[in-house]
């Protein structure tokens, strides 16, 4: 039977702590009792003792007269007085030589005394027990004589009375005081209790109400009050974390419906079953996956690809088994809209901290689905061209390495094309960007049909293309491939209802012979290209180890000329021009020239071509202004009796079309102090043709400082009269080309012959370069061509010589 508690009362405390009062209180009762009996038996056997040695004297002495006289009769009467004595059994009297002398045995007893008695001292009387019987042994003395001796035999049923009642007595105190002490108790933990179980009912009642603002009530200072204080505190303790844990599951929970990841948890109903489960999803999980709550794992994979199932399969058992946490990518299949998404789970275990065994899994999944797309769409713009969709220059290079390696596994060659549009910036300067867009994505799939699907396009930024053609057996595929490239730009290409005839330079670098490195091999088809733009374009070069060498020596005139620009070594020479209707010295051109301590003389078309090609030319002309106008500042006078007016400068086309020209030209003329009639700036055709517009505005700004303007090399470039016209010049310099050939060269005669009478017509001085002869000075005199310009006049000479000349005597 139970209590409402459900406790036996048997266990509950106050009936423990009444049985360990009863029997406490037995134990001491019991050892009272044992001491009081064992006390009681010494003093009954003293009492017994006592007793039985009295009587035993007394009888001893009534006895004197009887051995004295050998009175038989006398000694049985004084002996009988033993049937008094319910403990005396027998006595037995001996004369003083200690022969059996009476008698007395109780009644319903066999006499037993000896025939024959010790003799003992005199002055005792001596006692034992022997098993269940008292003997006390008594001398018998006449004044100081012994007469005989009384031996007396007593049973212990005295004491056993003694002990009996005691025991009695004592059973019957121990029960009053063990009902009494139990009452006591009962009565004493019901009042020392009390707060017990109070707090007891209090927390029961906070069992039932976790969350009650119930307390237990003090009632003492004592032990109890102090654990009443801790229950309370405890109680306070547990209040706080449960609002603490109620506000810690609403913010998880406005969270989790919130979070912009889905979250789901599943919780083993069986254990070892992953497949019987009870779950939590939030919003955002039944969102993405189109399912309205997690009821099984089987149909939820089954929107997997099949090859991804058991992916995800092998990710639930290393979660359950092996307690790891695991992320994994699938792609799913939407239940509603059949779209496929790509997802991110991740898996964690639920761990029972008392087994160690998961009980569960906790899981968030996210839809990477643009992510990934974006990621592609990353992928290919790092590494396709998003213009034409060709590779891009990271790809082909990537490419290169790996097919690099496969061509040295298995002993094959490989070729890398470089190829660069040629005057592509015409068009885009002048149909736009967008022309030039939609042109190299049609170039782009003309180069990429005239090569094998094998093969590698890509486009390297700008006009520019790479090609990797791979499984070279012999050079002649090389060509045939480059002469399908070639063939296949020239077709014409309609952009915006115009027609364009399109070509384009190719280098060739091949594995192994040109480079054994993807560096090496795009270097050198680089090299190579260059070298087909600069043998005429629209054509396929290979690469050469004398094409390498030249570059070399490239490189090494370029860093020689930076230190020869940085020590002032570059000179100025001027080369007189000659006025034909005046017959002398007019104007002067500026040379540059470099004589090295190394290589001596260096020819200008050597250097100045890579010049041209870096930011150097514009130091190169910076520096030739300087010199021109401190040269007319100094010597001034000098030139103009040699009849030397003014000194022409040639202007690179980064020069021309550099910010800082103007500010260079002021600058020089405001420093040394001359007039900028004295100065004339040489345009060649092709440079003024690249932007007009610009050049045009440029020009109009070198004649509003007062500089004189000539066009260099005329009949050479692109112009036409249209833009002629336009061009703010004061003269045409006929290139030398057209004046080596005359008077014998008919062709040259008539081009000479059109120029001249074309400037005429337009106002135009001229100019005729090359003048080598007396033929070529007559026939330009008899044309009426104003100036030459030439050896046969005058060489360019350094300044010392040129002011050396003789002064002029019209």
């Amino acid at each position: 039977m139970t209590t409402m508690t459900g406790i036996s009362k048997f266990k509950r405390f106050e009936f423990r702590v009444a049985k360990v009062v009863v029997l406490t209180c037995l134990l001491a009762l019991a050892i009272i009792s044992i001491s009081v009996t064992v006390v009681e038996n010494n003093l009954a056997k003293k009492r017994l003792v006592n007793d039985i040695s009295v009587i035993s004297q007394i009888v001893a002495n009534r006895s004197i007269a009887a051995l004295i006289f050998f009175d038989n009769q006398a000694a049985e009467v004084n002996l009988s007085v033993g049937r008094f004595h319910n403990s005396i059994e027998m006595f037995c009297l001996y004369d003083g030589n200690g022969d059996f002398f009476s008698h007395y045995t109780k009644q319903g007893l066999v006499a037993s005394c000896e025939e024959r008695f010790d003799k003992m001292d005199l002055a005792l009387i001596e006692h034992e027990f022997d098993t269940a019987k008292l003997i006390v042994r008594v001398p018998v003395t006449d004044q100081g004589q012994s007469v005989g001796y009384l031996y007396t035999r007593s049973n212990l049923d005295y004491i056993g009375n003694v002990l009996s009642y005691l025991l009695l007595t004592n059973g019957i105190v121990v029960i009053i005081a063990l009902i009494l002490a139990f009452l006591l108790a009962r009565r004493l933990l019901s009042v020392i209790l009390a707060p017990l179980h109070h707090l007891q009912e209090t927390a029961m009642a906070i069992i039932h109400d976790p969350f009650s603002n119930l307390r237990a009530k003090k009632e003492s200072d004592d032990e109890v009050g102090l654990l009443v204080n801790a229950f309370n505190r405890m109680l306070d303790s547990l209040a706080q974390e449960n609002a603490a844990a109620l506000a810690s599951e609403s913010r998880f929970r406005v969270l989790a419906e919130n979070a912009p990841i889905g979250i789901y948890a599943r919780e083993f109903a069986k254990e070892g079953n992953p497949e019987s489960f009870k779950t939590f999803t939030n919003r955002r999980w039944r969102e993405i996956t189109s399912y309205d709550n997690f009821e099984a794992v089987a149909p939820f994979v089954n929107n997997l690809p099949q090859s991804q199932q058991r992916l995800y399969h092998n990710c639930l058992e290393k979660v359950e088994h092996r307690q790891q946490a695991q992320m994994l990518e699938y792609q799913f299949i939407c239940p509603v809209s059949q779209t496929e998404m790509t997802f991110i789970e991740y898996f964690a275990p639920l761990v029972d901290a008392n087994t160690q065994k998961v009980t569960g899994i906790i899981g968030s999944l996210v839809d990477a689905t643009e992510l990934k797309n974006a990621q592609l769409e990353l992928e290919k713009l790092a590494f396709y061209d998003p213009l034409t969709d060709l590779p891009n220059r990271r790809f082909f290079r990537d490419h290169l390495h790996f097919s690099l390696e496969n061509a040295r596994k298995h002993e094959h060659a490989i070729a890398v094309l470089m190829l660069d549009l040629d005057h592509f910036k015409k068009i885009n300067d002048t149909l736009g960007h967008d022309a030039g867009d939609e042109l190299l994505v049609k170039l782009a799939q003309c180069i990429r049909q005239a090569v094998f699907n094998e093969d590698v396009v890509s486009r390297m930024g700008g006009d520019e293309f790479m090609i990797l053609l791979q499984d070279i057996n012999e050079p002649s595929q090389i060509d045939k491939v480059a002469t399908r490239i070639v063939k296949a730009m020239q077709e014409p290409i309609g952009i915006y209802s115009q027609t364009f005839d399109i070509s384009a330079s190719i280098g060739v670098a091949v594995y192994p012979q040109d480079a054994s490195t993807a560096e090496e091999l795009v270097k050198n088809a680089d090299i190579a290209m260059y070298k087909a733009k600069e043998n005429g374009r629209n054509q396929v070069a290979y690469f050469s180890s004398e094409l390498d060498n030249e570059l070399k020596e490239k490189m090494r005139i370029e860093r020689k000329l930076k230190k020869a620009i940085a020590a002032d070594q570059l000179e100025v020479y001027v080369q007189p021009q000659y006025d034909l209707k005046r017959g002398c010295f007019n104007w002067g051109e500026a040379l540059v020239r470099w004589i090295d301590e190394e290589d001596g003389f260096i020819p200008p078309i050597k250097f100045i071509t890579i010049a041209e090609e870096t930011d150097l030319i514009n130091q190169i002309g910076r520096a030739v202004i300087d010199k021109v106008c401190c040269l007319i500042s100094e010597h001034g006078d000098t030139l103009a009796a040699i009849g030397i007016n003014g000194i022409a400068i040639n202007l690179s086309a980064r020069q021309f079309f550099s910010s800082d020209l103007l500010d260079d030209i002021q600058s020089a003329l405001g420093k040394y102090a001359i007039s900028a009639k004295q100065l004339e700036f040489e345009l060649t055709e092709s440079l003024v043709m690249e932007d007009t517009g610009k050049a045009i505005k440029i020009m109009q700004a070198l004649r509003d400082l007062g500089c004189r303007l000539s066009i260099d090399d005329f009949g050479t470039g692109y112009s036409s009269l249209a833009y002629l016209k336009r061009f703010p010049i004061d003269c045409v310099k006929i290139d030398r080309s057209f004046i080596m050939g005359v008077p014998n060269d008919k062709n040259d005669v008539e081009i000479s012959s059109a120029i001249i009478a074309m400037a005429h017509k337009l106002g135009l001085e001229t100019i005729a370069e090359g003048v080598e002869t007396q033929e070529h000075m007559d026939f330009l005199k008899q044309q009426k061509c104003e100036y030459i310009q030439g050896y046969f006049m005058s060489r360019p000479l350094p300044i010392k010589d040129l002011l050396a000349l003789p002064q002029s005597q019209k």
